[in-house]
């Protein structure tokens, strides 16, 4: 029973799904009835309306193979990009500028969710459709370093999407590989 000027109040929680669109609402009605003649039955309910907003923490990682490189050869990035959430990401990519001084060889996707690579200019860009909450994948980058380039070298992979990122200090990542001098190239001699 409830008391003539009493209140009560309940607390509901609800889990909204990852994959809820940003802007869109859920809403609840609470009803309240009584075995009691009510004179004003207008006010028994009372809905709430909440719109829902989204954001998904995107993070990435990088690590290079072989580290020295001999100026000439090749060396793949191996490239991570993944989804803290805590919703899903709508259209998220992973963009990487080639390394200076070196040819693109290809990009392409090794594990995890579907991305697909293309490149324009001098930057790599693969991109899918979502990164679901909790999902990542796994990218490969094999570029060839010209035979007269000396120092090191750098990937910095970002990644992006069209849902706000709540940590932005994690979206980039970078790794430095070290070039060594190419063989010498021995000629021939005749006897």
């Amino acid at each position: 029973s409830l008391a003539n000027g009493a209140t009560a109040t309940f607390t509901i929680v609800v889990h909204v799904p990852a994959d809820r669109a940003s802007g869109s609402t859920i809403s609840n009605t609470a009803s309240a009835s009584n075995d009691v003649t009510n004179p004003n039955g207008g006010n028994d309910s009372a809905t709430s309306v909440t719109t829902v907003a989204t954001s998904a923490d995107l993070s990435t990682s990088v690590s290079d193979s072989p580290d020295p490189v001999n100026a000439g050869d090749v060396v793949t990035y191996h490239m991570h990009i993944r989804n803290g959430g805590p919703s899903d990401a709508s259209q998220p990519r992973l963009s990487v500028p080639i390394p200076s001084g070196t040819t693109l060889i290809g990009a392409g996707q090794t594990d995890g969710s579907a991305f697909h690579c293309t490149s324009a200019g001098t930057t790599v860009t693969c991109a899918a459709g979502t990164l679901a909450n909790g999902g990542s994948a796994a990218i490969d980058m094999a570029v060839r370093t010209d035979r007269s380039q000396t120092g090191t070298i750098s990937a910095e992979p970002k990644a992006s999407s069209s849902t706000s990122d709540p940590n932005s200090s994690n979206d980039s990542s970078s790794e430095t590989t070290t070039i060594t001098p190419a063989p010498p190239t021995v000629k021939p001699t005749s006897v």
